[in-house]
């Protein structure tokens, strides 16, 4: 059975990329595995699953690198803490590797998780 992240779950909007946003909802995170399920969009429209996603915590105890695939672009995100209330990295073309925009996630108001 596996053991969910109940913490990386929930639903996450991006700062500013080029005159719109990003939205990913994430509906169950596998801790042992890495692996991510979850729904993405641009603007509210949470119309696609996400692809191949997943995530691994870091040996230094405060970091987790994440990748999310959303068809044409992926996400390659970074959270210093395991709240995961913000995610930083690069929005990255998947043909070509090569990096559209930074991109900074926020967790939604409703669901922020704190000390």
């Amino acid at each position: 059975m596996a053991n969910e992240n109940t913490a990386l779950q929930g639903t996450y909007f991006s700062e500013g990329v080029n005159g719109t946003y990003y939205t990913f909802h994430i509906t169950f995170a596998d801790y042992d595995a890495g692996v991510i399920r979850g729904r993405w969009g641009k603007g509210r429209f949470l119309g696609h699953s996400m692809g191949r996603s997943g995530y691994h915590r870091a040996a230094d105890g405060t970091t987790t690198d994440m990748t999310l695939n959303f068809i044409f672009e992926k996400c390659v995100l970074v959270a210093t803490d395991y709240k995961y209330n913000r995610l930083t990295g690069n929005l990255v073309n998947m043909f070509n590797d090569e990096v559209i925009s930074s991109i900074v996630f926020n967790k939604s108001k409703d669901q922020i998780v704190s000390d």
